[in-house]
């Protein structure tokens, strides 16, 4: 695998990044991506043990607060409400 990327014309382009740049990532990512992954896996009934974990070691080595400054269900309109009718808003931008 690594050789395969090391080969990867697109990965060549890139460019050298930082060591650090993860934090920069995480830092964007926990708020907005993995906290509301989390919750609205959790809220259809899906376990997101794993990926609940990772946000709490990476929340630890940053010392941040996703899960209080995140996309929360609530921040997102979608507090109380279920799998269903979050998948008929989405599909529609209509409430069920």
């Amino acid at each position: 695998m690594q050789e395969a990327v090391a080969q990867s014309a697109f990965y060549r382009g890139v460019g050298d990044f930082p060591a650090d740049i993860w934090r920069t990532w995480m830092d964007t990512d926990l708020p907005l991506a993995h906290d509301p992954f989390v919750l609205l896996s959790e809220n259809a009934g899906c376990n997101a043990t794993l990926h609940r974990g990772f946000i709490d070691i990476v929340k630890a080595m940053l010392d941040v607060t996703p899960w209080k400054d995140g996309l929360t269900l609530d921040r997102l309109g979608l507090a109380g409400i279920d799998a269903a009718a979050m998948t008929v808003y989405a599909e529609t931008g209509l409430p069920s």
